[in-house]
């Protein structure tokens, strides 16, 4: 595995959130549906991803812990659960790239909280939500001024909300982040071969 020394650009604090089966089963053929193989549950366990008891991508973002508080890793389960999670402070493409390359779906908070990111390998596209409650409240509030006569709460109420973006178009936006200075993860094939 490389790890990047220095400056990494687009630096923000994300997290990721995979179940491995269905956690609120609809019916009794959903009860052991899994949503991810035995091969990518390991693959995400050799890279970054944990264990956890969190039930959405803010919960590890905000180091959520519904049983006790264990420091700044609280999100991460002491035994094996049906969900995996990871938490970034570097580019969340990397992150993204990897597992919509290996077909994984999986459910984002990016920038702080202010992006949701949506994939199911049964999807042709990413799908990207601005959380514009939690953006505008982080940046503009207590505000003296009503919130659509401030400058960004203008540009907030007339900004894209929902986008989708073609995988294939993603996949080459960010193939630089497959060069030897970028590249994190361990490799899928077997390193004993």
């Amino acid at each position: 595995m490389k790890i990047r020394q220095g400056f990494v650009s687009n630096s923000s604090s994300s997290s990721f959130l995979v179940e491995i089966e269905y956690l609120f089963p609809i019916s009794q053929e959903h009860t052991k549906k899994r949503w991810i193989t035995k091969e990518q549950e390991e693959l995400l366990l050799n890279n970054y991803f944990y264990y956890t008891e969190a039930r959405a991508p803010e919960h590890i973002e905000f180091y959520w812990d519904s049983t006790r508080l264990r420091g700044n890793d609280g999100w991460k389960a002491d035994k094996k659960t049906n969900i995996l999670g990871c938490h970034v402070t570097v580019n969340e493409d990397m992150i993204i790239r990897f597992l919509v390359q290996n077909k994984i779906q999986f459910q984002a908070v990016v920038h702080y909280g202010h992006v949701s990111v949506l994939y199911q390998p049964i999807w042709e596209y990413l799908l990207w939500i601005k959380n514009a409650g939690y953006s505008y409240a982080r940046y503009n509030f207590p505000a003296k001024e009503h919130p659509a006569d401030t400058y960004s709460g203008f540009e907030l109420a007339n900004s894209e909300t929902f986008r989708e973006e073609f995988v294939e178009d993603y996949l080459k936006k960010t193939k630089w982040l497959e060069t030897d200075e970028y590249y994190m993860f361990k490799e899928k094939k077997n390193e004993d071969s």
